[in-house]
């Protein structure tokens, strides 16, 4: 999967239900189990498993061109993980397969017997010299969560390190699209898509682009293409900007998955440019 030959692993079934299994000596707690998998021969089905096949489950999707991942989240001690090759002679290629704490999966990190930590991820960035204070701007996201269920977090940041003034992009609940302009410590415009752009968008895996619009009684955002109602004509936009955030929000809200790119332009867009931005 990074591109390195020979540095994945080849399954292949000499019969019927071939397995690969690993004892993971561990107390109970919650954990997610990961492995990324890519058809190399044949059409039957792949299962993977976290608990020595109590429990299998048939991938779907699987491809032959690209890795994709597979998880199982269980609570339980001493998980036995594996996949399952259940057509003689089918194969599959095999990488990225670890168990982590936690009701979801991250990254990969590359160990083999050896249990490693998991840093969190945070992009804080004080310099804002780039940005041009109390101005009209446009932020945009492409984000997608890794999560199933509700959650909340931030997309983007622009802050005082503080509630008091942020303008940013957020998740509410996983399904609620926010945008936040907040000044002087109470909340001056907030926007959701509730019962007018898509609800639940951010289903897990689903990508979602959304590009927000700010300037003095003016806040618009769009999301995947949907141009949102205005939330407020009565907002200032705060001059006191500090920092940052990247995957995070001004009040430390985690946003679980992966953030694929973010912009700031100077200047409030265009309803239109929203739209196109965000198909």
């Amino acid at each position: 999967m990074d591109g390195v030959a020979n540095s994945a692993s080849t399954l292949t079934a000499t019969g019927a239900n071939g397995t690969s299994l690993q004892t993971i000596t561990i107390a109970s707690a919650a954990f997610t189990y990961t492995v990324w998998l890519k058809r190399k021969t044949g059409t039957g089905n792949i299962d993977i498993t976290d608990n020595n096949g109590t429990n299998w489950t048939t991938v779907t999707g699987l491809s032959s061109a690209v890795f994709t991942p597979y998880s199982i989240t269980r609570t339980q001690a001493n998980p036995i993980v594996g996949i399952r090759v259940v057509t003689s002679g089918d194969e599959v290629e095999v990488d990225g397969c670890q168990l982590e704490n936690g009701g979801y999966r991250t990254s990969v990190i590359a160990t083999t017997t050896v249990a490693v930590t998991r840093a969190l991820d945070s992009v804080i960035i004080s310099n804002l010299s780039w940005f041009i204070q109390g101005a009209a701007c446009t932020l945009y996201s492409h984000a997608e969560t890794i999560l199933g269920s509700d959650f909340t977090g931030g997309v983007v940041s622009i802050n005082d390190t503080t509630a008091s003034n942020r303008i940013e992009i957020t998740v509410v609940s996983k399904d609620d699209q926010y945008i936040n302009i907040n000044t002087g410590g109470s909340e001056v415009a907030a926007w959701t898509q509730t019962n007018s752009i898509n609800v639940n968008v951010y289903a897990s895996g689903a990508a979602v682009k959304t590009a927000s619009a700010f300037t003095t009684n003016d806040a618009r955002p769009a999301v995947n293409g949907v141009l949102g109602s205005p939330p407020d004509t009565n907002l200032t936009i705060a001059s006191t900007m500090t920092e940052l955030r990247i995957g995070n929000d001004a009040i430390n809200r985690r946003f679980y998955g992966f953030v694929k790119e973010i912009r700031y332009y100077n200047t409030r867009k265009p309803d239109s440019f929203l739209i196109e931005e965000t198909i």
